[in-house]
C-alpha cells in the first residue's frame, strides 16, 4: 500500500445495482483496518486531484462503490520522521 510499515488491505465483494445504507460503514472499514497496520488513510469516492507520490490506492467496496485512499498528512510525516517515506 503506502511505504515500507504498511501491508496491503484486500477488500473482496460482490458489485450490486448501486449504493446501500451499509456503504457508509465502508470508509470507515478501509480506514480502521489501515490503522490497524499502522497507516493512518484518507477514504474518498472522489479520485484525488494530485496524485501522491505512493500512488492510487483503490477499493471496489462490496456495495460497487469505488473509494480512493491515501496516506495522510501526518502519516506522511511519521514517515519522513523515521526515514520510511
Amino acid at each position: 500500500m503506502f511505504g515500507a510499515t504498511c501491508a496491503t488491505v484486500t477488500i473482496v465483494g460482490r458489485r450490486s445495482t448501486g449504493p446501500s445504507p451499509a456503504h457508509d460503514g465502508c470508509a470507515e472499514f478501509l480506514k480502521g483496518e489501515s490503522a490497524k497496520l499502522g497507516c493512518e488513510v484518507s477514504v474518498s469516492e472522489a479520485r484525488p486531484i494530485v496524485e501522491s507520490p505512493y500512488g492510487v490506492t483503490a477499493f471496489e467496496c462490496p456495495h460497487g462503490i469505488t473509494l480512493f485512499m491515501e496516506p495522510t498528512g501526518d502519516q506522511i510525516a511519521v514517515w519522513a520522521r523515521d526515514g520510511v517515506a
